[in-house]
């Protein structure tokens, strides 16, 4: 099978109230899959549980053929390091550390960092010029690529987005989603 992704029979309880209610799902290598749905539907819940920052209540997933329900939580660490870029709903920069700084912050838990990938990774999210600027020195769409160029800079298979577009406005979400369809084309799997 070529899934790079299966989730089957997936549950996810917060005590009494169940984020996700038995879901099968099955994403494909080099595929690009948008999931929607209204706030409090578990798209963020879904996300952490195929990247291994939350565990499932019950069923299986299954991420690039590995079962993540038999890692432990430093098996986890070295498998999402290895596997998965992942891109939150909050950009997660480190306010006193430049933007080549916040991307090879991601390359130091993978080995040892290397400036020139980091810079390689910001040139493909058109942010090589301001790689010496602070988070705040940017705007909410280059902090956002930032964000990206720091998932991608290990090059991982797999790139897990929760609401990359979400607090942008219309001209910074075509450029986010051009990135992700240039990552696609590149052999990316992106959910």
């Amino acid at each position: 099978m070529n899934n790079i992704i299966t989730l089957e029979n997936v549950v996810k309880d917060f005590g009494k109230v169940k984020a996700l209610d038995d879901v099968s799902l099955f994403v494909e290598r080099e595929k690009e899959v948008t999931i929607m749905g209204p706030s409090g539907s578990g798209k963020t819940t879904l996300i952490n549980l195929i990247a291994g920052l939350d565990s499932v209540s019950s069923g299986n997933i299954i991420v690039n053929g590995v079962s993540l329900a038999g890692l432990d939580q430093e098996e986890l660490a070295a498998f999402r390091r290895d596997n998965i870029g992942i891109i939150f709903q909050q950009f997660h920069l480190i306010p006193y550390l430049t933007a080549l700084e916040n991307v090879m912050l991601a390359q130091y838990f993978h080995g040892l960092p290397n400036k020139a990938d980091a810079m390689n990774a910001l040139e493909i999210v058109g942010l090589k010029d301001r790689a010496k600027h602070l988070p705040s020195e940017l705007s909410g769409g280059e902090q956002q690529r930032v964000a990206i160029a720091r998932a991608i800079t290990n090059d991982p298979s797999l790139i897990l987005a929760d609401e990359p577009t979400g607090n942008l406005d219309e001209a910074n979400e075509k450029s986010i989603i051009s990135i992700f369809r240039k990552l696609k084309r590149d052999g990316k799997t992106i959910l």
